[in-house]
């Protein structure tokens, strides 16, 4: 098994020369074509990228918790808290780097108990 934490990482999305038979293999599915280099062991990685699934997509669909809007609240839950994250984000929380809280719905926010932790 790969493990991440050693591993370096080619730029991404190298384009396979020709002789390279993961875009013949996997034909319409093949995305792309990575190297990647364990340097503790020493070792190198040849992974691709392949489609999986296809559907349609709505990008007016997105949630609106992509923008600093004043329909979402800002939530204060440390990085210990896991099971209070863990229902954040499957109430459609969003994290936001900037300021270091999550951004959800005020009714989301009550729901779930979390009104207390309600930052400006």
């Amino acid at each position: 098994m790969i493990n991440d934490d050693r591993i370096h990482h080619s730029s991404p999305c190298a384009i396979p020369w020709p002789g390279t038979s993961s875009r013949d293999e996997y034909s319409d599915q093949f995305v792309c074509l990575r190297y990647r280099y364990d340097h503790e062991r020493p070792r190198q990685y040849k992974t691709i990228e392949l489609v999986v699934e296809e559907s349609d997509w709505n990008p007016d669909a997105l949630p609106v918790s992509d923008s600093i809007s004043e329909d979402f609240v800002s939530v204060e839950a440390k990085i210990e808290e896991i099971d209070v994250r863990t229902k954040v984000k499957q109430a459609g929380g969003r994290w936001d780097p900037q300021s270091k809280l999550w951004r959800l719905t005020p009714s989301s926010a009550e729901q779930l108990g979390l009104s207390d932790r309600i930052r400006q």
